[in-house]
């Protein structure tokens, strides 16, 4: 993994972490607003927006891995086959000044490839859908708990390869999400069950069988005249 050099470039290899760092768990939160908190429990600020969706796409990238070229060419399209990597290698540089010393724990590689630790980093996005696909009324719960608004929802972009690459994961975890209110609701009573259903009309009120469970909630909890105004 490349270490700095007095320049603040990218040269060598970096050592392993130290005890001290690689103690702890840094925790990667996608869902809602980019959030980053290191192992002392601090949030740590990655001001550049650039900076946010690189660390978001090796979360959401098979084994939390991306060649620099994909990156490069995923970030910065527009920049030409020269330029591109450069302002990887920039962005990479400023986000070890972020992490501050903690980059060595953070990152398993960064040569040709750019890895995040899969020890170290854990990923509010990689619990939700465990939780999802588990499918019991406590995981739906945990999973719905874990949900602070659409994926990266402080991020936007206007270059239409990295807003469709959005606009998918947006799509992918807001039909997870709805998906897990619809099975929970049916597992809960009286106005737990009817809280929920609200919820779920909340987040997608265009779609019948949303209201079909508020009213079945209403009518579960014995509120017949509430289940035919909603109707």
């Amino acid at each position: 993994m490349p270490s700095k050099s007095g320049t603040g470039t990218e040269t060598g290899a970096v050592n392993s972490p130290p005890a001290s760092v690689s103690s702890g768990v840094f925790h990667l939160s996608l869902l809602g607003p980019f959030t980053l908190t290191g192992p002392d429990g601090q949030a740590i600020e990655i001001a550049s927006k650039k900076n946010r969706l690189l660390l978001a796409m090796l979360a959401s990238a098979p084994g939390r891995s991306l060649s620099r070229d994909a990156l490069a060419g995923m970030l910065w399209a527009d920049h030409g086959e020269e330029q591109a990597p450069n302002s990887l290698r920039q962005a990479l540089v400023v986000l070890r000044k972020d992490l501050k010393g903690r980059d060595t724990a953070f990152f398993a590689a960064l040569d040709s490839s750019v890895t995040l630790s899969p020890d170290l980093i854990t990923l509010d996005t990689e619990s939700f859908q465990n939780d999802v696909r588990r499918g019991t009324r406590e995981s739906l719960q945990r999973a719905i708990g874990l949900w602070r608004g659409s994926f990266l929802s402080d991020v936007s972009v206007s270059e239409a390869e990295l807003e469709q690459w959005l606009t998918e994961r947006r799509e992918h975890y807001s039909n997870r999400y709805i998906a897990a209110m619809d099975w929970l609701v049916p597992l809960l009573d009286n106005h737990g069950r009817i809280d929920m259903a609200r919820r779920l009309v909340q987040a997608d009120n265009l779609r019948e069988a949303s209201h079909r469970h508020l009213m079945a909630a209403y009518l579960a909890a014995g509120e017949r005249a509430q289940a035919l105004r909603h109707y």
